[in-house]
């Protein structure tokens, strides 16, 4: 095998770490506010579930996707 393809397999595998680790981070962050309830303290404060979220409100978790993306480009150049 030669360097250059070493190369992009560990940039690969960094960028699908790093991603990951991004996504439990935020989702952590985004369980926290419920994280200490009872499934009813849950129901009482939240409502229930009956749909989907509207995919535009995944843009705000792209913006910040970008931004640690960006971040850790300058971390490791």
């Amino acid at each position: 095998m030669d360097n250059t393809s070493d190369i992009q397999t560990d940039k690969f595998l960094y960028e699908h770490a790093l991603g990951a680790l991004n996504g439990l981070a935020i989702g952590d962050a985004l369980g926290m506010p419920s994280q200490t309830l009872t499934t009813q303290e849950i129901k009482e404060h939240y409502g229930v579930i009956t749909d989907f979220v509207h995919h535009f409100l995944i843009i705000p978790f792209r913006m910040v996707y970008m931004a640690v993306k960006s971040i850790s480009r300058g971390l490791t150049n």
